[in-house]
């Protein structure tokens, strides 16, 4: 129900790639969509950008090696 109301999809290809990161988290928190659609998403975010750390530990968490 709430993610009708969620403007993340509109909002995001205006803002940087690591200004999405924080929107992502807070609704995989909230637990508004799967959590494996929104580790998709963190990896595709991800691809081009320096943050190799956190890309590490989202594929890992994707795979099942960590559980969140």
């Amino acid at each position: 129900m709430a993610s009708k109301y969620d403007l993340t999809q509109r909002i995001a290809p205006q803002l940087d790639r690591h200004l999405v990161f924080p929107l992502l988290e807070f609704l995989q928190e909230r637990g508004l969509y799967p959590e494996e659609d929104l580790l998709k998403a963190k990896i595709e975010l991800l691809n081009n950008t320096n943050m190799v750390d956190y890309g590490k530990w989202t594929f890992s968490c994707q795979m099942g090696f960590i559980r969140t």
